[in-house]
């Protein structure tokens, strides 16, 4: 399957922020939670090598916190909607928050045109899913860092639950 990514980071601009909060469904009060969510650490590294003094951060710590609110949104969710036993549950938590199903959320929002990546990242096809994947975590996280949990459930039930359940 075939992904689209920007291919250069300086035809990035306000306008690409506010076209992928709408497809969110979010307008973030703090931008630069939106702007570190699609930010990879390799394209930081990169920006660094050249301006040791930038400020730029990566997604990596939004991605590990997102996972997890992206899976307590879906638990949260299926545990409301079913009455299946435990296993059953976290068959269906697996098959929602699995980085394939990510992958084609991020794919259906075209996710990758407004990435920042390391030069060896855009070539990279083999790892092009898990970008997306990680991404996609990284701006569930964003959304909870900048409008509590509630907010952050909404995305999840919009992009991921109500296309998947």
């Amino acid at each position: 399957m075939g992904h689209s990514f920007r291919l250069s980071p300086d035809e990035y601009s306000e306008k690409d922020l506010n076209e992928l909060e709408e497809k969110i469904g979010v307008r973030f009060q703090d931008q630069v939670l939106l702007i570190k969510a699609v930010t990879r650490s390799a394209y930081v590294k990169e920006v660094k090598d050249k301006q040791p003094d930038s400020e730029r951060e990566d997604n990596e710590r939004l991605e590990f916190l997102g996972d997890s609110v992206l899976e307590l949104a879906v638990r949260h969710y299926l545990y409301e909607k079913y009455e299946e036993p435990e296993g059953i549950l976290s068959k269906k938590t697996d098959d929602l928050v699995c980085e394939d199903n990510l992958t084609r959320v991020a794919d259906c929002l075209d996710l990758g045109k407004y990435l920042f990546l390391g030069g060896t990242e855009v070539s990279d096809e083999k790892g092009k899913p898990a970008i997306l994947a990680d991404a996609l975590e990284a701006i569930i996280a964003g959304v909870y860092l900048d409008q509590g949990l509630c907010k952050a459930v909404e995305v999840v039930e919009k992009l991921i639950l109500h296309t998947n359940v």
